[in-house]
């Protein structure tokens, strides 16, 4: 069940940045969308150590031309496209780890 929306305290986010910080994580990360300044959001932000929580807010800034809900949604799904082709490849790598493994017993 979807988490209830607070109202947006940081007024330099968008609704796609708000709700990202509700729900990211299991809503790890929602303390950030109570912080009002955006000095201080910044400093949370960099200081969270989740790489990608900081790309998806990246990505969904308006200085990335993210204006829309729509721009949002088409971003998740390049990004899961984009991850998806690393995790093949990785899985690929493994299987061929583990057959040149077995060959050599």
């Amino acid at each position: 069940m979807p988490k209830e929306i607070t109202p947006i305290q940081n007024k330099t986010l968008t609704q796609w940045q708000h709700i990202t910080l509700l729900s990211y994580d299991h809503g790890e990360f929602r303390h950030l969308a109570e912080i009002a300044e955006e000095q201080e959001f910044n400093k949370q932000l960099n200081q969270c150590g989740d790489g990608l929580l900081r790309f998806i807010i990246a990505e969904f800034s308006t200085k990335e031309d993210c204006a829309t809900i729509d721009d949002a949604i088409h971003r998740m799904i390049m990004a899961r496209s984009q991850i998806n082709e690393v995790l093949v490849q990785l899985q690929s790598a493994s299987q061929a780890s583990v057959r040149a493994n077995s060959q050599d017993s």
